[in-house]
C-alpha cells in the first residue's frame, strides 16, 4: 500500500512538472504571436527570414550544446588501476587479489612474475 502512495505521489508530482513546462511554452508561442501581430503584416520574405534565423539560432546552439558536452568529456582524467596505474582495469575491492601484475603487487602477493594460484615455492 505504501508503495502505491509512494508511486501516486511521484506521479502527481511529475504530471504537475509537465503542466508547468507546458503552460510556459504556451506563454512562449502566445507572446511571440503577439510579437509578430504588433508588427502589422509580414510579407513572404520576411517571414521565411523569421523563420531561417530561427533555424540559424537552434543550430548553433546545438553545435555549441554538443561541443560544450565533448569537451567536458575529454578534459575528465581517465580511471587507473590503484595498484600498477595503467588504463583499462582497476583494483579490486578485496585485498591479495591479483587484477594486474604491475610492480606494486610485490608487496601483498609476492614477485609479480608469480601467476595467481600458483605456489610458492
Amino acid at each position: 500500500a505504501q508503495v502505491m502512495m509512494h508511486s501516486a505521489i511521484l506521479l502527481k508530482a511529475e504530471v504537475k512538472a509537465l503542466q508547468t513546462a507546458n503552460e510556459q511554452k504556451k506563454r512562449r508561442e502566445r507572446k511571440r504571436k503577439r510579437r509578430i501581430m504588433q508588427g502589422g503584416s509580414l510579407s513572404v520574405r520576411e517571414g521565411e527570414d523569421i523563420l531561417q534565423s530561427a533555424e540559424v539560432e537552434a543550430q548553433v546552439r546545438t553545435e555549441v550544446a554538443s561541443e560544450s558536452s565533448r569537451q567536458v568529456g575529454s578534459t575528465g582524467r581517465q580511471k587507473r588501476c590503484g595498484r600498477c596505474e595503467k588504463i583499462g582495469h582497476n583494483t579490486p575491492p578485496r585485498r591479495g587479489v591479483a587484477a594486474c601484475y604491475g610492480p606494486s603487487l610485490t608487496s601483498v602477493t609476492g614477485p609479480a612474475s608469480s601467476a595467481p594460484g600458483a605456489k610458492a615455492g
